[in-house]
């Protein structure tokens, strides 16, 4: 987070010809997801708009406006008067400050004062105050951050252009604010955008349309289907109402009962509609297959969250705590409280065609996909749940047999006793698996035989033909190593850095020391020898602790250049190890031994 005045650009490139507004936000009030900062803040001095890819505008130095206001007064004939110049206009910066009624020089003159430690700001250089200042703060960290609900705030809004066929680079006429043409097509007269004049409009005594839309929502929700079965569409492209004076009657009754949602449910599920039962007559079946005329009730799948919220109360996982934030989806509490997020949303209600949070859905879809059995059958969730009730259900000492056990878990996932048959056919299902599971069981301890024989007679062949191996390996490395080319340049570092082979000798720059039988080329040191008496194409580096052996480390790669950076050789001795170099080079000329950093 900064906390310095700095001008932030947005390039408009993409919006050229179009009205558009730039929101600022804090962090709880963004529309997208920012950090968890429940404190955030910002500022804004000043809005400039100017052409692409000039700089941006310079600053002024507002913070001494107060001092020019002070100056202009009395002017100064001194240094000491300019001081007190400053001092009183300081002053003045301060009591409006403490009084509430600073100004943005005033804000800004004392910010610079803070910075350039004029004014002192810190607790513990005011020990008077240090107490009230602590006291503050652990009173403002006990204030309770209150929860942000997005909301609109008027202004001076304009009418709009009409888009042709939705494209906004291509603006028609002007469409003035007002409600539906065919109730009212008188133009708002406001200044402001007229949300409120659309509001009382959609409410209005001569409007038919907004009390059956919401009741016929209401009677879909509760029956599983509306009198219109399009709820999103009761004009001339949805279907027609199956009972017209019906929802004629509900939408006044919801408007004269006061627009009560309660009321008007109350009213619905004591009628007797909805006391039907879903066994249609045989009448029925022969004029009203599709049950269009309500003779009874439909018959209908759970939605997405009454499944989740099923299998948490079946397996004994179910949270009940109420109230609270949104929780993820796989937190076993109520579906009411799973957060809705619309690019990710909870797979396993997606499975069961949870809305699509991108647009209203009056009538969600009914789909019955493979997809939905494999979550029962694979999901990890379900899996664990599953085995959280088998567990209940075998801890309970009041069910001694599998037949006691089957009906409780039947009674409790679907609320009715077992039918006829299904006890037999869960118990035929539990034999089964149990006889699977012991034959699995015993084909895994003959696997497990199986391969511990196998791996002794791998052992057996093996063996010997590692010992031989490994003895082939060693003597390999030691005639390697006698037939080793010899050293023609050695540097020891006890007590000089000259060669005692040859004659590349070296000497120390930048710094570069002998310390303790060992070479220091900390910071920018190094060490420049004399030309190698002979032309090289390869080298290799050996690295020999006094202490602990030698280290080969060979290095093969063409000679370009006479110079020869041993970085590695230098990384180590850097350290200030004790060491013994030699290096066994071939075919060069003339060279340079210069380790670098």
């Amino acid at each position: 987070m900064t906390r310095e005045w700095k001008w932030q650009s947005f390039d408009l490139t993409y919006w050229s010809g179009d009205d558009i507004h730039i929101e600022l936000a804090t962090a709880p009030d963004a529309p997208l997801p920012t950090d968890d900062d429940a404190r955030s803040w910002f500022g804004v001095r000043n809005v400039v708009l100017q052409k692409k890819d000039q700089p941006a505008p310079s600053e002024a130095l507002e913070a001494l406006d107060g001092l020019f206001e002070e100056i202009s007064q009395s002017p100064p004939r001194s240094v000491e008067e300019l001081n007190a110049c400053f001092v009183r206009a300081l002053l003045s910066a301060v009591t409006r400050w403490s009084e509430g009624k600073a100004r943005d020089t005033d804000a800004l003159l004392l910010d610079a004062s803070v910075r350039q430690n004029i004014l002192e700001n810190r607790l513990s250089k005011m020990t008077e105050i240090e107490p009230l200042v602590q006291e503050y703060r652990k009173l403002e960290s006990d204030v309770i951050v209150p929860t942000r609900v997005p909301g609109l705030d008027e202004t001076i809004a304009c009418d709009q252009a009409l888009f042709e066929r939705g494209d906004h680079k291509k603006p028609a006429a002007v469409v003035p604010r007002r409600f539906l043409e065919m109730i009212d097509a008188t133009p708002y007269q406001t200044v402001g955008s007229g949300r409120e004049k659309l509001a009382e409009d959609i409410l209005r005594s001569d409007n038919p349309l907004t009390a059956r839309v919401l009741s016929n929502r209401i009677w879909h929700h509760l029956f599983g289907r509306g009198i219109v079965a399009t709820p999103d569409n009761l004009g001339r492209l949805g279907e027609r109402p199956t009972h017209p004076e019906l929802l004629d009657h509900l939408a006044h009754r919801l408007r004269s009962e006061g627009w009560s949602l309660k009321q008007f449910v109350r009213s619905v599920v004591i009628s007797r509609t909805w006391k039907t039962d879903s066994f249609p007559s045989e009448v029925a079946k022969q004029i009203d297959p599709e049950n269009r005329l309500l003779s009874h009730a439909f018959v209908r799948r759970l939605e997405a969250e009454a499944i989740r919220d099923s299998v948490l109360m079946v397996s004994g996982a179910l949270n009940r705590t109420q109230f609270g934030p949104s929780v993820d989806g796989s937190t076993p509490r109520r579906s009411v409280y799973v957060r809705v997020a619309r690019n990710s949303l909870d797979p396993f209600l997606r499975t069961f065609d949870f809305p699509e949070p991108f647009s209203a859905t009056g009538r969600r879809d009914d789909t019955n996909v493979p997809a939905q059995s494999l979550v029962f059958l694979n999901d990890p969730r379900i899996a664990a749940l599953s085995g959280q009730w088998a567990a209940a259900i075998l801890a309970d000492q009041s069910l001694a047999t599998d037949e006691q056990r089957i009906e409780q878990m039947i009674l409790s996932a679907i609320g009715r006793p077992p039918r006829s048959g299904e006890v037999t056919r869960f118990k035929e299902l539990l034999a089964s698996t149990r006889q699977a599971e012991q034959h699995r069981t015993e084909e895994l301890l003959d696997l497990d035989a199986r391969q511990t024989a196998l791996q002794l007679i791998v052992k057996q062949i093996m063996d010997p033909l590692r010992q031989a191996l490994e003895s082939t390996t060693q003597q390999s490395v030691l005639d390697a190593r006698d037939s080793a080319p010899t050293g023609i340049a050695r540097w020891e570092f006890a007590d000089n850095l000259q060669d005692s082979i040859g004659t590349a000798h070296g000497t120390a720059h930048a710094g570069a020391r002998l310390n303790a039988k060992s070479l220091h080329t900390t910071g920018q040191g190094y060490v420049v020898t004399a030309p190698l008496g002979q032309s090289i194409r390869e080298k290799t580096v050996l690295i020999r602790s006094l202490s602990e052996g030698a280290a080969r480390l060979p290095f093969r790669l063409p000679m370009v250049t006479n110079l020869i950076r041993l970085f590695l050789v230098n990384r180590c001795l850097a350290s200030g190890w004790p060491a013994v170099i030699s290096l066994r080079v071939r075919s060069l000329s003339e060279g340079l031994l210069r380790p670098m950093r």
